[in-house]
Parts: structure tokens; sequence; C-alpha cells
């Protein structure tokens, strides 16, 4: 943990889930957090969207739309090791709807 004054940096992952599950497994990962007691290694959980202006039939529409379909974007603090610590790793790989594939941010941008 921090000490107090001291800030760890978090680092972004990018966990793959099933299409059309991100919302349903965002909250159960922020539930999952908040029930373990996590909140200090387990920072933001986001499904990046974006609102979309549509005409259908002549009646305005908006809605919001995925970026990245069948992503959640989820900010860690790792540990001394620059390894993701195990209670985190297994809180993530035993939700239901979360594959076990987590990478980093910015080995993904290279």
């Amino acid at each position: 943990m921090a000490e107090v004054g001291q800030e760890r940096a978090m680092q972004f992952f990018v966990l793959r889930v099933a299409s059309n599950k991100e919302d349903n497994v965002r909250e159960k990962l922020v539930r999952k957090v908040k029930i373990e007691g996590l909140e200090q290694k387990v920072g933001r959980i986001l499904v990046p969207t974006e609102r979309v202006r549509s005409m259908k039939a002549g009646v305005r529409k908006e809605s919001d739309r995925k970026l990245y379909p069948g992503y959640v974007f989820i900010e860690l603090e790792l540990d001394k090791n620059g390894m993701i610590p195990e209670d985190v790793w297994f809180m993530i790989k035993e939700t239901e709807g979360s594959a076990t594939s987590l990478v980093p941010m910015a080995s993904r941008l290279r």
C-alpha cells in the first residue's frame, strides 16, 4: 500500500469480454471491488462510449455507441515488483463474463 503523502501510479489494462456484455461485466467488477475492499488497488473501470444522433423515419434518436466493443478498461495499481496483485487478478479472473486476457495499455499502443 502507498504511504501517506506518497502516491503510486496506476496503469490502465485492457480486459477482453464478450460483446454486448461490457456494461454488465463493468458493474460486476465495481461491485466486487467494493465487496472485497480493493479500492486502493483498483481505480477506474471504464467502457468508453460516445453519444450518437440519428434520424429514423423522421424521428431524431440519441444513443450511446461503444468505442471499443468487447473491451473494458481497468486502472490497476501494480505491486512493488511491477505485477498485478494476486487478489486483484483472481477477482478479475473469477468475474462472470470476463476473459483471462488482461493486457497493459502501453503494449497495445506500440
